[in-house]
This record gives C-alpha cells, sequence and structure tokens, in this order.
C-alpha cells in the first residue's frame, strides 16, 4: 500500500500529514510555502520520513480554487499519485471520524486518513485546451460582473441628478465592457470549435434537457478539469450534490 499524504491547502501554505502505519497513529506534520520552492521540500521531506521514492505515495488534497494547482502539476511531474477532492466530500469524512475541531495539521491529517482508506481515483493534468478554456470563462465571469456593477452605477445615476459628464462616462463604460463580453464569448465558441474533442462534448451535453449552451460550455471545464469519473452518481458527489472551533488557512474562528 503507498504512503498516505493529506495536504490542507491554502493561499501561501500547505500543512502535509504523511502516514507511517496503517492505523494512522504514526504519523508526521511539516508547514510548507505553497511555492515551487515549497513543493521540492516537501518532496525531500516525504522522502526522508518514508524512505522511498514519489511513485510510492498517494496524495490527497482539497481542490481549493486557484491554490492547489500548481502544487498538484508538481507532484505529478514527479511521479507522485495525486487525488484532489471535492472540500465537502473531505469535510463529511472527517466528521465521520469524529473529528470536530478544526485546524490546518488536523485537517491535513483526515484528508490522508481519507486517503489511506478510500484510495480515491488519481488525478491527471488538464491539457492546454482545457486549460485555456478555463481561463476564458473565467475572464467571461469578471467581465459579466463589472457589467452588472456599471449598470447599476447607471441606474443610480439615472435616478438622481447626475452631471452629463457622469452619465456619458458610464455609458461609455457599459458600451466597452458589453463588446469586450460579446468578444471573449465569441473567442470562447471559436475555441470550442477548434477543438473536436470540446465540440463533440459540448453538442453531447447539449443533448440533455435543460442544458443550454452557457452551461454546457461551463461543464465542460469542470468536466476536464483533471478529475475522471467512472459514473453520474460519481459526478454528482464530486459537485458536492450527494450527501466547531475554526481555524484553517488564514480564516481564524470563523462560524460554520
Amino acid at each position: 500500500m503507498p504512503f498516505s499524504i493529506g495536504l490542507d491547502v491554502s493561499k501561501k501554505h500547505v500543512d502535509a500529514v504523511i502516514l507511517l502505519d496503517k492505523d494512522g497513529h504514526k504519523r508526521r506534520h511539516k508547514k510548507f510555502a505553497n511555492s515551487p520552492e515549497g513543493a521540492a521540500q516537501l518532496i525531500a521531506w516525504a522522502q526522508r520520513h518514508s524512505g522511498t521514492e514519489p511513485k510510492q505515495w498517494q496524495v490527497i488534497m482539497e481542490a481549493t480554487g486557484p491554490y492547489h494547482e500548481a502544487l498538484a502539476l508538481a507532484l505529478y511531474q514527479a511521479g507522485v499519485a495525486v487525488s484532489v477532492l471535492n472540500p465537502k466530500r473531505l469535510k463529511d469524512f472527517a466528521r465521520g471520524l469524529g473529528l470536530k475541531a478544526k485546524n490546518d495539521p488536523l485537517d491535513a491529517f483526515a484528508i490522508a486518513r481519507y486517503g489511506q482508506l478510500c484510495q480515491p481515483q488519481p488525478w491527471q493534468p488538464e491539457p492546454p485546451e482545457y486549460r485555456h478554456l478555463k481561463a476564458l470563462l473565467s475572464r467571461l465571469e469578471a467581465l459579466q460582473t463589472d457589467r452588472q456593477r456599471e449598470r447599476n452605477r447607471l441606474e443610480k445615476a439615472q435616478a438622481t441628478e447626475t452631471s452629463a459628464t457622469v452619465l456619458a462616462s458610464l455609458q461609455r463604460s457599459l458600451r466597452f465592457l458589453d463588446e469586450e463580453y460579446q468578444r471573449l464569448y465569441q473567442e470562447i465558441n471559436d475555441h470550442i470549435n477548434r477543438h473536436p474533442k470540446l465540440k463533440h462534448d459540448r453538442q453531447l451535453l447539449e443533448s440533455i434537457p435543460g442544458i443550454g449552451p452557457v452551461l454546457s460550455t461551463q461543464m465542460l471545464a469542470l468536466l476536464y478539469g483533471g478529475q475522471r469519473f467512472e459514473s453520474a452518481p460519481q459526478f454528482a458527489s464530486y459537485l458536492g450534490l450527494i450527501p466547531t472551533q475554526h481555524q484553517s488557512g488564514s480564516s481564524i474562528n470563523k462560524k460554520p
């Protein structure tokens, strides 16, 4: 059985716990910087404590937005089997273990124990075309947020005594955002159409009742985000659709 290593990843730091026996009683913990140097130090630390090479480890981490991605890729390239899981699944598992307190070392232990007991599917890096699609969609979402904020400002200005100069500025800004949004939306469609698998899979998704072009495009980026699914229930579980003290990351004493 591979050595199980749980990682609790935040923006600046990574708490790592390696389990050295089958019951999880013998373990080591260390905090690293969430950086390329920190990843290299983590690998050296795990080699020292396990006495084995990276291919004999299983590393488990939560999906934490952009914060886990570079670390997962660095470990994968070093030959480590990496699993990236929905935080809700790991939270439910920790609750099942009776771990009510929440702090980074304890979170990392629960994550490592999950890997040891459940043997989750390994993660693989996204192909470049999917990484690009995700970046485009992230930018599109930001533009949509900016458009709505500018609309709200314009509506407020129109409902009050506001100078013509301010109104004209808001209208120009909104026109620019609308045009940029449409350009980017077209680029997303062109990008999908340039890649046969993306195009084919979007067509399959849109054949499902209730799924249109916008949702199918968002689902493409999620479905091929390095996570592999063997069944529809497994995908639903990953999405979190299948069903304390708080000191974690940079959040201290946050209410649950």
